[in-house]
Protein backbone atom coordinates (compact mmCIF):
# COMPACT_ATOMS: atom_id res chain seq x y z
CA UNK A 1 0.00 0.00 0.00
CA UNK A 2 1.29 3.43 -0.88
CA UNK A 3 1.61 5.66 2.17
CA UNK A 4 3.09 8.84 0.71
CA UNK A 5 3.61 10.93 -2.38
CA UNK A 6 6.29 9.80 -4.81
CA UNK A 7 8.53 12.77 -5.71
CA UNK A 8 8.04 13.87 -9.32
CA UNK A 9 10.94 13.33 -11.72
CA UNK A 10 13.36 16.18 -12.29
CA UNK A 11 12.31 18.14 -15.35
CA UNK A 12 13.69 20.96 -17.42
CA UNK A 13 11.41 23.88 -16.66
CA UNK A 14 10.18 25.74 -19.77
CA UNK A 15 10.92 29.42 -20.21
CA UNK A 16 7.26 30.38 -19.58
CA UNK A 17 7.68 29.00 -16.04
CA UNK A 18 11.21 30.19 -15.24
CA UNK A 19 10.86 33.66 -16.75
CA UNK A 20 14.14 33.26 -18.59
CA UNK A 21 14.51 34.39 -22.17
CA UNK A 22 14.02 31.43 -24.55
CA UNK A 23 15.91 30.82 -27.74
CA UNK A 24 14.94 33.22 -30.49
CA UNK A 25 12.05 32.12 -32.69
CA UNK A 26 10.19 33.93 -35.39
CA UNK A 27 6.46 34.50 -34.83
CA UNK A 28 4.50 31.70 -36.50
CA UNK A 29 0.92 30.66 -37.08
CA UNK A 30 0.24 28.76 -33.85
CA UNK A 31 -2.54 26.37 -34.85
CA UNK A 32 -3.11 26.74 -38.55
CA UNK A 33 -5.31 29.81 -38.16
CA UNK A 34 -4.70 33.49 -37.50
CA UNK A 35 -1.18 34.13 -36.16
CA UNK A 36 -1.04 34.49 -32.40
CA UNK A 37 0.32 37.74 -31.04
CA UNK A 38 4.04 37.31 -30.33
CA UNK A 39 5.28 38.31 -26.88
CA UNK A 40 8.69 39.90 -26.48
CA UNK A 41 10.83 38.65 -23.60
CA UNK A 42 14.48 39.55 -23.18
CA UNK A 43 14.74 40.61 -26.82
CA UNK A 44 13.48 37.28 -28.16
CA UNK A 45 10.11 36.87 -29.85
CA UNK A 46 8.16 33.71 -29.11
CA UNK A 47 4.63 32.62 -29.74
CA UNK A 48 3.87 32.08 -26.10
CA UNK A 49 0.57 30.28 -26.42
CA UNK A 50 1.96 27.78 -28.90
CA UNK A 51 4.88 26.93 -26.62
CA UNK A 52 2.71 26.73 -23.51
CA UNK A 53 0.06 24.56 -25.16
CA UNK A 54 2.69 22.14 -26.40
CA UNK A 55 4.08 21.81 -22.87
CA UNK A 56 0.58 21.28 -21.44
CA UNK A 57 -0.30 18.59 -23.99
CA UNK A 58 2.96 16.77 -23.31
CA UNK A 59 2.47 16.88 -19.52
CA UNK A 60 -1.10 15.55 -19.83
CA UNK A 61 0.20 12.37 -21.43
CA UNK A 62 1.85 11.32 -18.16
CA UNK A 63 -0.23 10.10 -15.18
CA UNK A 64 -0.03 12.38 -12.12
CA UNK A 65 2.19 11.45 -9.17
CA UNK A 66 0.25 9.16 -6.81
CA UNK A 67 -1.47 11.01 -3.98
CA UNK A 68 -1.50 9.72 -0.39
CA UNK A 69 -4.29 7.25 0.20
CA UNK A 70 -7.08 8.52 2.45
CA UNK A 71 -9.66 6.38 4.28
CA UNK A 72 -13.25 6.59 2.99
CA UNK A 73 -15.18 9.45 4.59
CA UNK A 74 -18.70 9.29 6.00
CA UNK A 75 -21.17 11.37 7.99
CA UNK A 76 -19.48 10.72 11.33
CA UNK A 77 -20.55 13.59 13.59
CA UNK A 78 -24.22 14.28 14.32
CA UNK A 79 -25.84 17.27 12.62
CA UNK A 80 -25.48 20.36 14.75
CA UNK A 81 -22.11 19.38 16.20
CA UNK A 82 -19.98 22.50 16.93
CA UNK A 83 -17.22 21.30 14.59
CA UNK A 84 -19.66 21.36 11.66
CA UNK A 85 -20.31 25.09 11.90
CA UNK A 86 -18.82 26.81 8.82
CA UNK A 87 -15.60 28.42 9.98
CA UNK A 88 -16.21 31.64 8.07
CA UNK A 89 -19.00 32.30 10.59
CA UNK A 90 -16.70 31.99 13.61
CA UNK A 91 -15.48 35.07 15.46
CA UNK A 92 -11.92 35.79 16.52
CA UNK A 93 -10.35 34.33 13.36
CA UNK A 94 -8.58 37.49 12.17
CA UNK A 95 -5.12 36.49 13.38
CA UNK A 96 -5.29 33.01 11.82
CA UNK A 97 -6.52 34.38 8.49
CA UNK A 98 -3.86 37.10 8.39
CA UNK A 99 -1.17 34.55 9.22
CA UNK A 100 -2.24 32.27 6.38
CA UNK A 101 -2.43 35.14 3.89
CA UNK A 102 1.10 36.24 4.83
CA UNK A 103 2.36 32.68 4.52
CA UNK A 104 0.89 32.31 1.05
CA UNK A 105 2.01 35.70 -0.23
CA UNK A 106 5.59 35.40 0.97
CA UNK A 107 6.02 32.25 -1.12
CA UNK A 108 5.55 34.20 -4.36
CA UNK A 109 8.49 35.53 -6.30
CA UNK A 110 8.66 39.23 -7.15
CA UNK A 111 9.78 39.71 -10.74
CA UNK A 112 12.57 42.16 -11.44
CA UNK A 113 12.35 45.20 -13.67
CA UNK A 114 11.83 44.18 -17.28
CA UNK A 115 10.69 40.66 -16.40
CA UNK A 116 7.21 39.45 -17.30
CA UNK A 117 4.89 38.90 -14.37
CA UNK A 118 2.61 35.93 -14.93
CA UNK A 119 -0.64 34.92 -13.30
CA UNK A 120 -1.47 31.28 -14.02
CA UNK A 121 -5.14 30.51 -13.43
CA UNK A 122 -6.48 26.99 -12.94
CA UNK A 123 -10.15 27.34 -13.84
CA UNK A 124 -13.25 25.29 -14.45
CA UNK A 125 -16.36 23.94 -12.73
CA UNK A 126 -16.64 21.71 -9.69
CA UNK A 127 -15.63 18.07 -10.03
CA UNK A 128 -13.85 18.29 -13.38
CA UNK A 129 -10.50 16.96 -12.15
CA UNK A 130 -8.59 20.23 -11.85
CA UNK A 131 -6.28 18.99 -9.11
CA UNK A 132 -5.43 15.88 -11.14
CA UNK A 133 -4.56 18.10 -14.11
CA UNK A 134 -2.60 20.48 -11.88
CA UNK A 135 -0.50 17.60 -10.53
CA UNK A 136 0.31 16.47 -14.07
CA UNK A 137 1.22 19.97 -15.25
CA UNK A 138 3.41 20.68 -12.25
CA UNK A 139 5.16 17.31 -12.50
CA UNK A 140 5.75 17.95 -16.21
CA UNK A 141 7.02 21.49 -15.64
CA UNK A 142 4.21 23.21 -17.56
CA UNK A 143 3.01 24.99 -14.40
CA UNK A 144 5.21 26.17 -11.53
CA UNK A 145 5.17 24.42 -8.17
CA UNK A 146 7.45 26.93 -6.43
CA UNK A 147 7.83 30.68 -6.33
CA UNK A 148 4.13 31.42 -6.74
CA UNK A 149 1.36 32.64 -4.46
CA UNK A 150 -1.07 29.72 -4.18
CA UNK A 151 -4.39 31.57 -4.16
CA UNK A 152 -6.21 28.27 -3.99
CA UNK A 153 -8.97 27.31 -1.55
CA UNK A 154 -8.28 23.60 -2.10
CA UNK A 155 -4.63 24.15 -1.18
CA UNK A 156 -5.68 26.12 1.91
CA UNK A 157 -8.25 23.59 3.22
CA UNK A 158 -5.74 21.43 5.17
CA UNK A 159 -4.08 24.55 6.63
CA UNK A 160 -7.25 25.28 8.64
CA UNK A 161 -7.37 23.40 11.99
CA UNK A 162 -11.03 22.37 11.79
CA UNK A 163 -10.47 20.65 8.46
CA UNK A 164 -7.65 18.62 9.97
CA UNK A 165 -9.82 17.64 12.93
CA UNK A 166 -12.76 16.56 10.78
CA UNK A 167 -10.52 14.72 8.32
CA UNK A 168 -8.90 12.86 11.21
CA UNK A 169 -12.38 11.78 12.32
CA UNK A 170 -13.20 10.65 8.79
CA UNK A 171 -16.12 13.05 8.39
CA UNK A 172 -17.07 13.70 4.75
CA UNK A 173 -17.86 17.37 5.44
CA UNK A 174 -14.31 18.40 6.38
CA UNK A 175 -13.70 20.51 3.27
CA UNK A 176 -17.20 22.01 3.05
CA UNK A 177 -16.98 23.29 6.63
CA UNK A 178 -13.83 25.34 5.90
CA UNK A 179 -14.32 26.13 2.22
CA UNK A 180 -15.93 29.56 2.66
CA UNK A 181 -13.11 30.72 4.92
CA UNK A 182 -10.45 29.19 2.65
CA UNK A 183 -11.94 30.93 -0.39
CA UNK A 184 -11.83 34.29 1.39
CA UNK A 185 -8.19 33.75 2.36
CA UNK A 186 -7.37 32.81 -1.24
CA UNK A 187 -8.91 36.01 -2.63
CA UNK A 188 -7.12 38.17 -0.06
CA UNK A 189 -3.82 36.45 -0.96
CA UNK A 190 -4.55 37.06 -4.66
CA UNK A 191 -5.15 40.77 -4.12
CA UNK A 192 -2.06 41.16 -1.93
CA UNK A 193 0.06 39.32 -4.47
CA UNK A 194 -1.23 41.55 -7.26
CA UNK A 195 -0.41 44.70 -5.31
CA UNK A 196 3.12 43.46 -4.62
CA UNK A 197 3.74 42.19 -8.15
CA UNK A 198 4.31 38.55 -7.20
CA UNK A 199 3.98 35.48 -9.39
CA UNK A 200 0.56 33.87 -8.95
CA UNK A 201 -1.12 30.48 -9.29
CA UNK A 202 -4.82 31.06 -8.73
CA UNK A 203 -7.42 28.29 -8.58
CA UNK A 204 -10.90 29.60 -9.35
CA UNK A 205 -14.02 28.20 -11.00
CA UNK A 206 -14.44 31.59 -12.78
CA UNK A 207 -18.16 30.92 -12.74
CA UNK A 208 -19.30 34.35 -11.48
CA UNK A 209 -18.95 37.90 -12.80
CA UNK A 210 -17.04 38.84 -9.64
CA UNK A 211 -14.31 36.29 -10.29
CA UNK A 212 -14.03 37.15 -13.99
CA UNK A 213 -13.57 40.78 -12.90
CA UNK A 214 -10.60 39.67 -10.78
CA UNK A 215 -9.10 38.09 -13.89
CA UNK A 216 -9.56 41.34 -15.80
CA UNK A 217 -7.85 43.29 -13.01
CA UNK A 218 -4.78 41.05 -13.24
CA UNK A 219 -4.28 41.94 -16.88
CA UNK A 220 -4.90 45.62 -16.18
CA UNK A 221 -2.14 45.49 -13.55
CA UNK A 222 0.36 44.31 -16.15
CA UNK A 223 0.19 40.57 -15.62
CA UNK A 224 0.39 38.09 -18.45
CA UNK A 225 -2.74 36.04 -17.68
CA UNK A 226 -2.67 32.36 -18.63
CA UNK A 227 -5.79 30.29 -17.97
CA UNK A 228 -5.78 26.50 -17.90
CA UNK A 229 -9.46 25.54 -17.82
CA UNK A 230 -10.68 22.00 -17.14
CA UNK A 231 -14.20 20.84 -18.04
CA UNK A 232 -15.93 17.47 -17.98
CA UNK A 233 -19.39 15.93 -18.50
CA UNK A 234 -21.81 16.52 -15.61
CA UNK A 235 -22.06 12.82 -14.78
CA UNK A 236 -18.29 12.49 -14.59
CA UNK A 237 -18.05 15.61 -12.41
CA UNK A 238 -20.61 14.26 -9.93
CA UNK A 239 -18.65 11.02 -9.74
CA UNK A 240 -15.36 12.81 -9.10
CA UNK A 241 -16.78 15.34 -6.65
CA UNK A 242 -18.29 12.51 -4.59
CA UNK A 243 -15.20 10.32 -4.61
CA UNK A 244 -14.09 8.87 -1.29
CA UNK A 245 -17.50 9.45 0.28
CA UNK A 246 -17.62 13.24 -0.01
CA UNK A 247 -20.99 14.99 -0.10
CA UNK A 248 -21.74 16.81 -3.37
CA UNK A 249 -23.80 20.05 -3.26
CA UNK A 250 -25.78 19.44 -6.43
CA UNK A 251 -27.04 22.96 -7.09
CA UNK A 252 -23.58 24.39 -6.51
CA UNK A 253 -22.10 21.89 -8.94
CA UNK A 254 -24.66 22.72 -11.63
CA UNK A 255 -24.22 26.45 -11.06
CA UNK A 256 -20.47 26.14 -11.50
CA UNK A 257 -20.85 24.32 -14.84
CA UNK A 258 -23.48 26.70 -16.17
CA UNK A 259 -21.67 29.78 -14.86
CA UNK A 260 -18.29 28.89 -16.33
CA UNK A 261 -19.66 27.89 -19.74
CA UNK A 262 -21.77 31.06 -19.92
CA UNK A 263 -18.74 33.24 -19.15
CA UNK A 264 -16.19 31.44 -21.32
CA UNK A 265 -16.27 34.17 -23.97
CA UNK A 266 -15.63 36.85 -21.32
CA UNK A 267 -12.78 34.78 -19.91
CA UNK A 268 -11.19 34.43 -23.36
CA UNK A 269 -11.29 38.17 -23.86
CA UNK A 270 -9.90 38.89 -20.39
CA UNK A 271 -6.91 36.54 -20.67
CA UNK A 272 -3.81 36.54 -22.83
CA UNK A 273 -4.03 32.78 -23.29
CA UNK A 274 -6.62 30.10 -22.50
CA UNK A 275 -6.05 26.37 -22.86
CA UNK A 276 -9.32 24.43 -22.53
CA UNK A 277 -8.98 20.81 -21.43
CA UNK A 278 -11.79 18.26 -21.52
CA UNK A 279 -11.32 15.57 -18.87
CA UNK A 280 -13.77 12.78 -19.55
CA UNK A 281 -11.83 9.51 -19.42
CA UNK A 282 -8.49 11.19 -20.04
CA UNK A 283 -7.52 14.88 -20.25
CA UNK A 284 -7.00 16.39 -23.69
CA UNK A 285 -6.72 19.92 -25.07
CA UNK A 286 -9.90 20.71 -27.02
CA UNK A 287 -9.51 24.45 -27.69
CA UNK A 288 -6.97 27.24 -27.35
CA UNK A 289 -7.45 31.00 -27.29
CA UNK A 290 -4.57 33.42 -27.83
CA UNK A 291 -5.29 37.13 -27.45
CA UNK A 292 -8.95 36.49 -28.18
CA UNK A 293 -8.42 34.26 -31.24
CA UNK A 294 -10.05 30.86 -30.68
CA UNK A 295 -8.86 27.61 -32.27
CA UNK A 296 -11.08 24.56 -31.64
CA UNK A 297 -9.17 21.26 -31.77
CA UNK A 298 -12.01 18.86 -30.86
CA UNK A 299 -15.35 20.19 -32.19
CA UNK A 300 -17.56 17.50 -30.64
CA UNK A 301 -16.10 17.90 -27.14
CA UNK A 302 -16.22 21.68 -27.43
CA UNK A 303 -19.88 21.58 -28.50
CA UNK A 304 -20.71 19.37 -25.53
CA UNK A 305 -18.99 21.87 -23.24
CA UNK A 306 -21.02 24.74 -24.72
CA UNK A 307 -24.26 22.86 -24.00
CA UNK A 308 -23.60 23.50 -20.30
CA UNK A 309 -24.73 27.08 -20.86
CA UNK A 310 -28.33 25.83 -20.96
CA UNK A 311 -28.20 24.04 -17.59
CA UNK A 312 -30.89 25.20 -15.15
CA UNK A 313 -29.52 24.77 -11.60
CA UNK A 314 -32.92 25.59 -10.09
CA UNK A 315 -34.17 22.15 -11.15
CA UNK A 316 -32.66 20.81 -7.90
CA UNK A 317 -33.42 22.11 -4.38
CA UNK A 318 -30.85 24.53 -2.89
CA UNK A 319 -29.86 22.00 -0.20
CA UNK A 320 -29.82 18.90 -2.41
CA UNK A 321 -26.74 16.73 -2.01
CA UNK A 322 -25.39 13.59 -3.60
CA UNK A 323 -24.84 11.33 -0.58
CA UNK A 324 -21.90 8.95 -0.25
Amino acid sequence: MRTGRVPPPKVVRPAHVTGEAPAKKAPTDAFGGAPAQPIQSGGAFVTFTQSFTRDVAKALEVPPPPAPLAPPAANVLPDGHPLLRPTWQLEGREALRAQLVDQLVQAGRVRGEGETRTAFVLAGPMGTGKLNVLARLQAGGALPSEGVVRADADFIHPLIPEQQQLAALGDARANSVVHGEAAGIAIEALRRATEEGREILWNSMLSTDERVAELTKLRERGYRTVVVAVVAPIEKSIERAGANGRYVPMRGLLESHQGFASRFEQIRQAADAVVLIDFDEKPEVIAVSSNGVLEVHAPAAFARFQESRSIDPTTVPPDAVQSP
